[in-house]
């Protein structure tokens, strides 16, 4: 799966889409939800947040 993830972003960057790949040094696919104590959880959801925060005010930017 992880060759295919990064098919994915590849083509979403080559359409001109903001895409980002952060793979994290965890052993599930759903380690997210583990937020409330695993370190790497709250670490990746901080980071996708940012992410869509700076999409979002960089599109607001671009549509004024």
């Amino acid at each position: 799966m992880l060759a295919e993830a990064r098919e994915i972003v590849d083509h979403a960057a080559d359409c001109g889409v903001d895409a980002r790949f952060e793979l994290f040094p965890v052993d599930t696919h759903d380690f997210h939800i583990f937020w409330s104590f695993l370190p790497e959880a709250a670490q990746a959801l901080r980071q996708a947040g940012r992410f869509a925060q700076d999409v979002t005010t960089s599109r607001k930017i671009l549509d004024a």
